[in-house]
């Protein structure tokens, strides 16, 4: 009899254990939202916002992390595995956490802006453009940029 006490106090052991490891689990990841909360109706992927139809109106984009400006977290770049989109922060209300990684939801438009021929070289290999199409760019280059009114992100 106590061979079976002994094991059913090791069961309880383990239960609440697993219970515990999964609440704290559970606790450690969180949603953050900085900005506005991206609204979640109809959510775009990157190439799907980079559809010139696309251009000029508020839209949602999922994709997942893949640049943040190292200096100030001041901007980012997106991607859905096929296209990237880099963005600034509408009126610079907030920046990103320069460690940021995975998957986000982000809020705002997407404009095809001229810019200059230094600023298009310095945009280009973030958003994923070789080096040879980087140093083929000669002079003002169109590039789709968005200004971001709200993020959410889990850390």
């Amino acid at each position: 009899m106590s061979d079976n006490n002994g094991s059913l106090q090791t069961m309880k052991t383990i239960l609440v254990i697993v219970a515990l490891s999964a609440f704290l689990l559970s606790s450690c990841s969180r949603t953050k939202v900085l900005g506005t909360p991206p609204s979640t109706t109809t959510v775009l992927t990157v190439s799907q916002a980079l559809d010139p139809r696309s251009f000029g109106r508020t839209v949602t984009i999922k994709g997942t992390v893949r640049n943040v400006c190292q200096e100030e977290g001041c901007w980012m770049v997106i991607t859905d595995g096929s296209n990237s989109l880099r963005m600034t922060f509408k009126q610079e209300a907030f920046t990103v956490p320069l460690s940021l990684l995975g998957e986000v939801v982000v809020e705002g438009v997407v404009q095809e802006e001229l810019v200059d021929e230094e600023t298009a070289r310095d945009i280009g290999p973030t958003i994923g453009l070789t080096d040879a199409t980087v140093q083929a760019m000669r002079g003002d280059q169109r590039i789709p940029l968005m200004t971001t009114t709200g993020i959410e992100y889990t850390e």
